[in-house]
C-alpha cells in the first residue's frame, strides 16, 4: 500500500498535471488567438503586398511600353540618320554650285551692266546727233518751201 508520502507524491503529481493540463489549454487559447490575430495581420499585409505587386506590375508594363517605344525611336533614328547626312551633304554641294553659279551670273550681270551703260551713252549721243539732223532738215525744208513759193505763179488756197 502506498505510504502517505507516496500519496502526496501521486496528489501533486495529480495537481502538477491538472495544472499541466490548463496550462496548456490556456496556452492552445492563447496561441489561438495570437494565431488569428497573426493571420489576420497577415491577410492585411498579403491584400496590401497584392495591391502593391498589381501597382508594380502595371509600372513594369508601362515602362516596358516606354521602353519599346524608345527603342523603336532609337532604331528609326540610326536608320534613318544616313539619310538625312546623305541629303544634307548633297544639299551642301548644291548649295555651293548655286553659290558659283550665283557669282558667275553677278559678274555677268556686272558686264551687261557695264555694256549697257555704254549703250546708253551712245544712244544719248545718236539722239544728240539725230536732234542736229533734224535741225537741218527743217531748215532745209523752210529753204525749199520758199523756193517753192517763188517759182509757184499762184499761190494754192490753204487746205
Amino acid at each position: 500500500m502506498p505510504t502517505p508520502t507516496d500519496q502526496q507524491l501521486a496528489e501533486d503529481i495529480q495537481e502538477v498535471a491538472e495544472n499541466l493540463a490548463g496550462f496548456r489549454v490556456e496556452m492552445t487559447e492563447k496561441f489561438s488567438a495570437f494565431n488569428a490575430r497573426l493571420e489576420e495581420k497577415f491577410g492585411a499585409v498579403n491584400a496590401n503586398l497584392e495591391g502593391f505587386r498589381s501597382a508594380v506590375e502595371t509600372d513594369l508594363k508601362m515602362i516596358r511600353w516606354l521602353g519599346v517605344f524608345f527603342a523603336s525611336l532609337l532604331v528609326a533614328l540610326v536608320v534613318v540618320s544616313p539619310t538625312v547626312a546623305w541629303n544634307v551633304s548633297a544639299l551642301n554641294s548644291d548649295v555651293k554650285e548655286i553659290g558659283r553659279r550665283l557669282n558667275d551670273l553677278t559678274s555677268a550681270v556686272g558686264q551687261r551692266g557695264a555694256r549697257l551703260n555704254d549703250l546708253t551713252i551712245e544712244v544719248m549721243h545718236q539722239g544728240a546727233r539725230m536732234e542736229k539732223i533734224e535741225g537741218r532738215l527743217d531748215r532745209v525744208e523752210k529753204k525749199l518751201d520758199a523756193l517753192i513759193r517763188r517759182d509757184d505763179p499762184m499761190p494754192k488756197a490753204a487746205d
